[in-house]
């Protein structure tokens, strides 16, 4: 059987199954190359101005979950915004000490490498929910795939300067990355997933009314 513009091909063993309906990854793979997804991270290299910022993040926090009470009442927003105004002229000041880091999603099987490389913390129940050990894992592969980013250029740091960077950041922005790269190669990959699946139950569904 000879495919429409094709070379000559076995037909499919299921004779129901048409031409139009087979897959054509190739076309697949090269538009999931194109949308590697990324993400950037700010962090503070000034100490000072990272324990301020961070104080100033955990005051958000508790302001916010304030305001949700306060929502209720008609008032919104009054005690997050001077501290979210305090936060803008903080990060102002901090212009030359700041650093945006990009991180790219890393192929699947390099991922799952990292997680069989890092075994679980016993004493560690996030570790033992996903079955790896998420501090490690998640730092692995930011160094692998991590950059710096300066307007339109991407700058690769090497795993010295990585480990440098490590001793001098802030709590709050070494979990900024580690969560950041989480998501990029767990989170995210399994809840698009669980979104299609269920559109395409839904829109199954809806064919055979």
């Amino acid at each position: 059987t000879r495919p429409r513009g094709g070379a000559l091909w076995d037909a499919p063993a299921n004779p129901f199954i048409r031409w139009r309906d087979m897959v054509d990854i190739d076309a697949m793979l090269a538009s999931a190359e194109e949308r590697i997804p990324t993400r950037d991270v700010k962090v503070c290299l000034d100490g000072d101005i990272a324990r301020e910022r961070e104080e100033l993040l955990a005051a958000l926090e508790v302001a916010e979950a304030r305001d949700k009470d306060d929502q209720r009442l008609g008032v919104t927003d009054e005690n997050a915004a001077p501290i979210r105004e305090r936060l803008d002229a903080l990060t102002e000041a901090a212009k030359t000490a700041v650093l945006t880091l990009r991180f790219t999603r890393m192929p699947g099987h390099r991922w799952a490498e990292l997680t069989s490389l890092h075994p679980v913390r016993t004493d560690s129940p996030i570790d033992r929910h996903y079955g790896y050990n998420y501090d490690a894992v998640a730092w692995a592969a930011a160094v692998v795939t991590g950059v710096i980013v300066e307007g339109d250029t991407e700058q690769p740091m090497t795993p010295e300067q990585w480990q440098k960077l490590l001793g001098v950041l802030a709590g709050s922005d070494v979990q900024a990355i580690r969560d950041a790269v989480w998501a990029l190669n767990e989170y995210e990959p399994s809840k698009r997933l669980n979104e299609l699946v269920k559109g395409f139950g839904a829109a199954a569904r809806s064919e055979e009314k």
